[in-house]
């Protein structure tokens, strides 16, 4: 029984429980994520903090961050105004949202003891406003915080005014960081290896686990060991000659000694792999002894310096530079080896050249370069140069030898492969240069120079050349052939693409190439250019990121000659403003704040902005909200990657989200019923605790408007309110009143009134048939309007009226002009209006001989011409005459004299056609004699108005007495 009893009670208690309702309380924020940028350890870092607000923050309300006990924070000073400076500086270094915060809001408080930062909102933060679910805190590194000295996960907490609970953000992590660790140690590949050789460099490792790069900001600093030659300053360098993962480096490297530094082109994350490739136009010169050797790797966020893996530099045949290597020319000759013993002017360097070319007898020392020094003396026997150093070559040294074209050596007289052999006195063995193969001179590219060379840019092109040794004649088809993805317009001017200077005499476009003719006959071996204006519309590839050459064909070449290859650059970065989501105002005010998101025109685009005077410039990473409030920003915004800004834009954005607050004080119900003329409105509009034309904020109140009407106010300095009266005069029957009150942005409050007054007997309009709009039939509908719900006769009959007020009534009637009717109103009040009405049925038109007025329905207008007699025909301005009897018109002139030669009529089913100066008219195509023809006088067109008029079937009578012409029109 007991065991049944204890069950019993326990049941009780499960049951009570369930049917306890337990509130939950609403946690203050939710969903805490932090990226810390770098996040190394022992790192100055920016703390970027997202997180999910449930409850809303005020201006002034509070917001603590409690940083992990081994994070940094700065340390102030000692001495108060620079305590309260550095706190000014940390507080306006910390952004929520797109906006620093602001001292004005009070100084932030630093606590050491639990490692945090206290700082006032400078905007209200609430979660039902579009785009503030989510707040972002960004902490700037230039608040100071610095990482822990130890790796791990650590996690950050967020404090608040509106919840004293602290809430923990998701770990994040900390990390020690170095170049290739745990893998990916640099390693290099040079190519050629050879001594003294000019060389490309791949060098190739990974970022550390916190080492990731950033577009514009990152170094990377490679040093090259002792011996190699950096021969080109950084100004010498192109860009394009030095890879980062396939991408041109956007900035010139920085070269001290043996240490190139140069800027991340694009991102790349953290331990991924990176590739620095040097081309062999950099102008990097492998050392001169042989060997195993390393360069040495660290970026600006792993900066300690790792060496590579080895790589060998090895002794290889010298290399033979011959310039130029055409046949029976003057050339230069020059070439590098290590003497494997010391050699002085006692041990003469003998140089045999091939037995196919010419050495002078005489050769001057000055010609000759012995490591950049003339020798002593210089001797020629026949094909051999025996040369006397003017130094000691100490055994190991790079000897270079260096004949210039003025010595007069001549290369082969025909195409062949040339080595040149050198010993010195005491050596036995001859060694031998690499073969160099001489040719028949050849048209080649020189340079090409392509402006902007930005993908989807529009073009000017440039290409210099040497012709070969076939000259071009003139006439000659010259084929220039453009990468693939290049936009060729169908046609292009001549004038657009020159040769040397002359405009080419023909183009033809294809899709991947142009066909020019050349204009002039170029010689063999001269140099030519080719120019291609911007103008012609030539437009770069889509992508770019990547090297692109040229080609050119004549019909003296086998194959198609390619240029250099030139780096296509990306197109040009453009960045569009994006305010999203927000409610647009009057003026260009927002009355909802907008989401203030960028976009751009490519990827490894950056976004910079800030706002009105700021000195610090933000980079743009998501969509973001604007503060709520009354306030004008201006935002300054460009796009970048790693070659170039794109254009500064400057754009201001205006935000007020408050609505006037506006109260009526009489009337006081919505519906008022008065039998006075007038009545009295009285209100006021209450501030919203800014002054008006205060600096940065819209006018409190742009207007008031009763009925639509601007009312004058006044402001109350003592109250800070508006009030406003007015005597409102009242129409008979409803008087709708609509009062509003308008701030500058287009904010409106609003309220709706009724006041009935009815002491006014209702108004008759006719609309329809007018003196203006007459009735061409004789069956028609009377169209008129008046006050709605308004019972409406026409001579005693009674006529429907709409809710509108408008009503028709079916007439017949069967003479031209005007008929006189008698209407009859009574509105719903009973007020009684008896109104004549004319209507108006047909037109009658009257011409004065010798005057300019025309008479229309007892209407007068002035015409442009005076009406006279001709051949015993009156003459009258044919616009004049077309439009008044309705008939579309049109002329044509003659093209020498420019004046009218022929006229056309057209209405209905006629067409007419009048010719100046010719007594022949053709109405439907069919010849008519007439007595007297268009002609032009002061340069009007006349013509004779009764033919006119009777082929529109009209009625046309003439008053000898008056002078007058009648015409009536329909004729029944």
């Amino acid at each position: 029984m007991r065991k049944i009893y204890c069950i019993t009670l326990i049941c009780f208690f499960i049951v009570s429980g369930l049917s306890i309702n337990y509130a939950f309380p609403t946690k203050a924020i939710q969903d805490i994520s932090i990226i810390v940028k770098p996040r190394r350890v022992s790192t100055k870092a920016s703390y970027q903090i997202r997180m999910k607000l449930e409850k809303p923050l005020e201006v002034h309300d509070w917001l603590k961050i409690i940083w992990p006990k081994d994070t940094q924070l700065p340390i102030l000073p000692e001495n108060k105004s620079q305590r309260n400076a550095e706190l000014k500086r940390i507080v306006e270094s910390i952004y929520i949202g797109t906006s620093p915060c602001s001292a004005c809001q009070g100084l932030p408080v630093i606590d050491y003891r639990e490692n945090s930062i206290r700082f006032n909102t400078h905007m209200e933060l609430d979660p039902a406003n579009p785009g503030y679910e989510y707040v972002d805190i960004h902490v700037t590194d230039r608040v100071g915080i610095i990482n822990p000295t130890t790796p791990g996960m650590y996690e950050l907490k967020i404090q608040t005014a509106k919840e004293l609970d602290r809430f923990a953000s998701i770990p994040y992590e900390i990390v020690e960081s170095k170049i290739g660790v745990p893998d990916g140690i640099p390693s290099v590949e040079v190519t050629p290896t050879g001594i003294n050789y000019k060389a490309s460099y791949n060098i190739k490792f990974k970022t550390g686990t916190g080492g990731e790069l950033f577009m514009n900001r990152s170094r990377i600093r490679v040093t090259f060991p002792k011996g190699t030659n950096l021969s080109k300053s950084n100004k010498e360098i192109s860009k394009s000659s030095i890879l980062v993962n396939g991408k041109a480096i956007g900035q010139q490297p920085m070269i001290f000694n043996e240490t190139v530094t140069i800027l991340a082109p694009s991102y790349i994350g953290n331990s991924q792999e990176v590739s620095v490739f040097f081309s062999i136009e950099t102008g990097i010169v492998n050392p001169s002894s042989p060997g195993e050797y390393h360069v040495q790797v660290n970026t600006s966020e792993d900066v300690d310096i790792v060496d590579s893996h080895s790589y060998s530099i090895t002794k290889e045949i010298p290399f033979l530079e011959v310039i130029p290597e055409i046949v029976n020319r003057k050339a230069s000759y020059k070439f590098s080896f290590v003497a494997d013993k010391e050699i002085t002017n006692q041990y003469p360097i003998s140089i045999q050249f091939p037995s196919s070319m010419k050495l002078p007898r005489y050769i001057d020392k000055k010609t000759v370069f012995i490591n950049k020094s003339n020798p002593i003396s210089i001797s020629v026997r026949k094909q051999l140069l025996i040369i006397n150093p003017d130094q000691v070559i100490e055994n190991g040294k790079l000897l270079t030898i260096f004949i210039k074209s003025d010595a007069g050596i001549t290369n082969p007289p025909t195409p062949e492969a040339i080595q040149l052999e050198f010993k010195w006195k005491d050596t036995n063995q001859w060694e031998v240069t690499k073969a160099v193969q001489i040719k028949e001179p050849s048209m080649k590219f020189i340079k090409a120079n392509v402006d902007p060379c930005n993908a989807q840019a529009n073009a000017f092109f440039a290409f210099t050349l040497v012709n070969g040794s076939i000259p071009l004649e003139k006439t000659d088809k010259i084929s220039i052939h453009f990468p693939k993805g290049t936009t060729i317009p169908p046609e292009i001017d001549h004038q657009l693409i020159t040769v040397s200077g002359r405009d080419v005499t023909g183009i033809v476009c294809f899709e991947t190439y142009i066909d020019i003719l050349n204009p002039r006959h170029i010689e063999s071996e001269e140099n030519f250019e080719i120019r291609i204006q911007k103008e012609a519309g030539v437009i770069n590839p889509e992508n770019g990121d990547k090297n692109i050459n040229y080609g050119l064909k004549t019909k003296s070449l086998e194959e198609t000659i390619q240029s250099p290859e030139i780096y296509l650059y990306p197109p040009i970065p453009v960045a569009k403003l994006n305010l999203q989501n927000g409610q647009e105002g009057h003026n260009g005010w927002f009355t909802s704040t907008p989401l203030l998101s960028f976009s751009t025109n490519q990827k490894d685009v950056e976004v910079i902005f800030w706002f009105d005077e700021e000195e610090e410039t933000q980079l743009y990473r998501k969509p973001m909200a604007l503060e709520v409030g009354q306030y004008i920003t201006t935002l300054h915004y460009y796009a970048q990657n790693s070659y170039e800004k794109g254009e500064r834009v400057d754009t201001e954005i205006k935000i007020d989200t408050i609505i006037p607050e506006l109260e009526i004080i009489k009337p006081i119900q919505p519906t008022t019923y008065t039998n006075q003329d007038s009545f009295l409105i009285i209100g006021r509009v209450l501030t919203q605790g800014l002054e008006p034309n205060e600096e940065n904020h819209a006018t409190d109140l742009d207007r008031i408007e009763i009925n639509g009407i601007p009312t004058e106010y006044l402001r109350d300095d003592e109250t800070k309110q508006f009030t406003f009266n007015l005597s409102l005069d009242l129409n008979d029957g409803v008087n709708d009143v609509s009062i509003s009150a308008f701030d500058e942005a287009g904010n409106k409050a609003n309220r709706t009134y009724r006041i009935i007054k009815d002491t006014s007997p209702p108004e008759i309009v006719i609309e329809f048939p007018t003196a203006e709009n007459p009735s061409l039939e004789k069956s028609f509908h009377l169209k008129g309007k008046t006050e709605p719900f308004t019972e409406v006769y026409i001579n005693g009959e009674l006529v429907f009226v709409d809710a509108e007020g408008l009503f028709s009534y079916p007439l017949r009637i069967n003479k031209i002009g005007n008929t006189k009717l008698f209407a009859k109103a009574i509105d719903k009040s009973g007020n009684i209006t008896d109104q004549e009405v004319s209507v108006w049925v047909g037109v009658t038109i009257s011409l004065k001989i010798g005057s300019n007025i025309s008479v229309k329905n007892d209407k007068s207008t002035k015409i442009d011409a005076s009406a006279f007699i001709l051949n015993g025909r009156t003459m009258v301005p044919f616009r004049y005459i077309g439009e008044a009897l309705q008939a579309d018109i049109s002329f044509s002139t003659d093209p020498m004299s420019k004046l009218v030669s022929q006229v056309v009529f057209r209405k209905g089913n006629t067409k007419i056609i009048l010719s100046i100066g010719k007594n022949k008219a053709y109405v439907n195509e069919k010849a008519i004699v007439l007595d007297s023809p268009p002609i032009i006088v002061n340069g009007r067109t006349m013509v004779p108005v009764r033919f006119v008029a009777e082929q529109f079937g009209c009625e046309v009578n003439w008053d000898s007495e008056t002078e007058t012409v009648v015409i009536r029109y329909p004729v029944w």
